[in-house]
């Protein structure tokens, strides 16, 4: 059977691992960004660069010119889920005892 403990230090140490990664790669992906090519091949992966382009736009300005009615009517809301990991800290004996106690 699997704690929740069990489950909460595997997922930690999976997020750990995941941002060690991509950094890694964001390493590499600047190296590769000096090469201008838009076809970087290996032995076991080709990489294609492809330009894209991001169009974003500015909510306040939106609310400014067409009121916060009409934004709300022409949004769409979605639900999701966030975990947000940090380190645990584990109480001593006695601090666990004095929580115990206190409780």
């Amino acid at each position: 059977m699997t704690t929740i403990a069990e489950l909460a230090d595997r997922y930690g140490d999976l997020d750990a691992q995941i941002k060690g990664l991509q950094a890694e790669q964001k390493r590499i992906r600047e190296k590769l960004s000096h090469y201008k090519t838009d076809t970087l091949t290996g032995t076991r992966f080709v990489i294609t660069r492809s330009p894209t382009i991001r169009t974003t736009l500015d909510k306040d300005a939106v609310v400014l010119r067409l009121g916060e009615q009409w934004v709300a009517e022409h949004s769409k809301v979605t639900t999701s889920v966030r975990f947000t990991i940090k380190a645990s800290v584990r109480p001593s004996d006695s601090q666990q005892d004095e929580c115990q106690i206190q409780a």
